[in-house]
């Protein structure tokens, strides 16, 4: 029997792709009883059951109703053993996306009040759980987040996804809303952004670096290759930049351009169409020799994993890593500012929603 992909932003996706990757990126909704539900969609994701008479958006489920239907709470991820272990104790990370509900539900105005509230439970539940502050980061497509994280008086890491999509309703019409803010954004002025308020990386999509679209937005482009991707070091400038969505044809490119994936290509038996796959390149990382033999599809047999380094090795390892993405930073002050963390610079390869988008929708 092959690998079954178990479903996006559950326990058992989220606990196999924390041990996979590097760590994993999850989604978040807050439920009519306040509690935090894993899930992606504005509309419960039933794969084709109806709703018989029950309400249309998940806001309006309680958190019972939600597992009755085989979605799971948000703490029972982040108080999982294995998931305490992995982002306590092996350098794993784990990105946590805030939803806002349907403008329906929820008035523009009313936004950062239901932000403050799903962040405030967020740093509750991952305080209780010991989850290191260095391992975890926020972030929502919302223009005030700044605002948010100083209400809530969230003192972890955070960081805004750009273009903002608005919580309405059709793919072409959130695409629509959003192109004009994409088309005056460039690479450049997004990661002055980010670096100005505060944010350890530049979520990034990937129109942004690949394809006809990143000549889109005003200024130079950037991208993967050449000069675009001189333009793109020098734009981020210390920043770690995370990219999505990214399938295993683009995975390799992204990396190897110093970036971190985060990935819907979880499969464990398939290897990448252009090379051989490492699935931890930040948690058990790489000598050069064994790094460019993957584009050779030769496979490494082992690694020693960053929290098994000593301080002297981890120095030496970030040395590696300086030459090989043309890092400007002197890697002991970045070793002594992530006190032994691996610093947020760093590539790593992300499992998007545990272990890739899976067929479990709704509209």
């Amino acid at each position: 029997m092959g690998w079954s992909q178990p479903k996006e932003n559950t326990v058992p996706a989220l606990i196999e792709g924390v041990q996979r990757f590097d760590g994993v990126e999850l989604d978040i909704r807050m439920t009519s009883d306040e509690k935090l539900v894993l899930h992606h969609d504005r509309r419960p994701m039933l794969l084709g059951k109806s709703l018989d008479g029950r309400p249309e958006f998940v806001e309006k489920w309680s958190l019972d109703q939600l597992q009755n239907e085989g979605f799971d709470a948000f703490a029972d991820f982040m108080h999982h053993p294995t998931a305490q272990k992995s982002l306590s104790e092996e350098s794993k990370v784990v990105f946590v996306e805030l939803k806002l509900p349907h403008r329906r539900l929820l008035k523009k105005k009313d936004a950062n009040s239901h932000l403050v509230k799903m962040l405030t439970k967020v740093q509750d539940i991952a305080t209780n759980a010991g989850i290191p502050k260095h391992n975890l980061v926020i972030y929502a497509f919302h223009h005030h987040m700044n605002q948010v994280v100083k209400s809530a008086k969230y003192d972890g890491l955070w960081s805004q996804l750009a273009p903002v999509i608005p919580p309405i309703d059709g793919e072409f019409w959130q695409k629509f809303r959003t192109l004009p803010s994409f088309v005056k954004t460039s690479f450049s002025s997004l990661s002055k952004k980010h670096r100005h308020a505060g944010s350890p990386i530049v979520p990034c999509a990937l129109e942004y670096l690949s394809g006809w679209t990143r000549h889109i937005p005003i200024g130079r482009s950037v991208g993967l290759h050449g000069a675009s991707l001189k333009r793109l070091r020098q734009s981020l400038n210390g920043l770690g930049c995370h990219v999505w969505p990214c399938n295993d044809k683009i995975e390799r490119q992204v990396l190897r351009a110093g970036l971190s994936p985060i990935s819907d290509f979880a499969n464990p038996d398939q290897s990448l169409p252009n090379a051989a796959r490492w699935t931890k390149p930040a948690t058990m990382p790489l000598e050069d020799e064994d790094w460019n033999n993957l584009d050779e599809g030769i496979k490494p047999n082992s690694s020693i994993k960053w929290s098994d380094l000593s301080d002297k090795e981890k120095i030496q390892q970030l040395e590696i890593w300086k030459v090989r993405f043309g890092w400007q930073n002197n890697v002991e002050e970045m070793h002594l500012e992530s006190k032994g963390e691996i610093p947020w610079q760093a590539v790593r390869l992300i499992g998007h929603r545990g272990c890739g988008r899976s067929s479990r929708y709704s509209t």
